[in-house]
């Protein structure tokens, strides 16, 4: 009878202390999707640069600059002459373009809102 009931409060701190952690993992679960459901304050700048054939011009320095603070950001374009920048700040930029062998393009007026 003793061991009877010895097994039943142990099943009782099992069942409780299982429950605790199912309680914890949904907690857990709820909260992070909640982070990863956040949503940006920024955008994104990102194009192709291309020669006159339409060939990929592979590390050409890209510049960004936001004309209304002056700050700015760089990168280089990708083996298919791609590029990207992410978490952009809203605001008016300037995009340079410099290759060596190639023109400066330069870009101004560009809206990211």
């Amino acid at each position: 009878m003793k061991v009877a009931k010895s097994l039943q409060q142990l099943r009782s701190v099992c069942c409780h202390s299982i429950l605790i952690a199912i309680v914890f993992a949904l907690f857990s679960f709820c909260f992070t999707v909640s982070i990863a459901n956040a949503q940006s304050t920024g955008g994104r700048i990102r194009g192709t640069v291309t020669d006159a054939s339409g060939g990929a011009v592979v590390g050409a320095k890209i510049s960004i600059v936001n004309q209304s603070t002056g700050t700015g950001r760089d990168t280089v374009t990708g083996t298919n002459g791609d590029y990207i920048f992410l978490e952009v700040p809203v605001g008016t930029y300037e995009v340079q373009v410099s290759q060596t062998g190639f023109k400066q393009y330069v870009r101004k007026g560009i809206v990211l809102d």
